[in-house]
């Protein structure tokens, strides 16, 4: 269970001016004691007429907000969120257990490095920054930021 993120921005016709279909991408999703799982789009992404713009990770996403003032975050219930508020979202992130009490809340066995490889190989994660779980890179995760996120080059939810 987590909360996705989604930019948005309105669109008209270049030709008559007509509100068209707004453009809605995935930011990506909020997992409590995760890392953010932040959707890239290297190959690139229509973001208006004629506008391709590859977004490979946060760097990309925060350009994209500055270029595009127009446009807003919103998370999955239609709430509008500040860049901000985003930024805090990705970044600052922390999980308040220590990893011996994490891996026996979710196993009930005591802590032992099997403990933990069998709850990793079971989640498809490994530590992460701030105690947090780590997507493994592999079929859906890409790759790792340089902080509490980690890059999904494909939709998920």
């Amino acid at each position: 269970m987590g909360t996705n993120y989604y930019w948005t921005k309105g669109t008209k016709c270049e030709h008559c001016g007509a509100e068209k279909e707004a453009i809605r991408l995935h930011i990506g999703k909020s997992s409590a004691g995760w890392c953010f799982a932040l959707r890239v789009y290297p190959k690139g992404v229509e973001i208006g007429p004629e506008t391709t713009l590859s977004i490979s990770g946060l760097r990309d996403w925060f350009g994209l907000f500055d270029e595009y003032p127009e446009g807003e975050i919103v998370n999955e219930h239609d709430e509008i969120i500040s860049v901000a508020h985003m930024a805090q979202i990705i970044t600052c992130r922390y999980n308040g257990q220590t990893w011996e009490r994490r891996i026996f809340a979710a196993t009930q066995e005591p802590w032992t490095p099997e403990t933990e490889a069998r709850f990793h190989a079971q989640n498809f994660s490994e530590r992460g920054p701030n105690f947090l779980l780590r997507s493994r890179i592999g079929d859906n995760c890409t790759g790792h930021g340089e902080g509490t996120w980690d890059l999904f080059d494909r939709e998920f939810s």
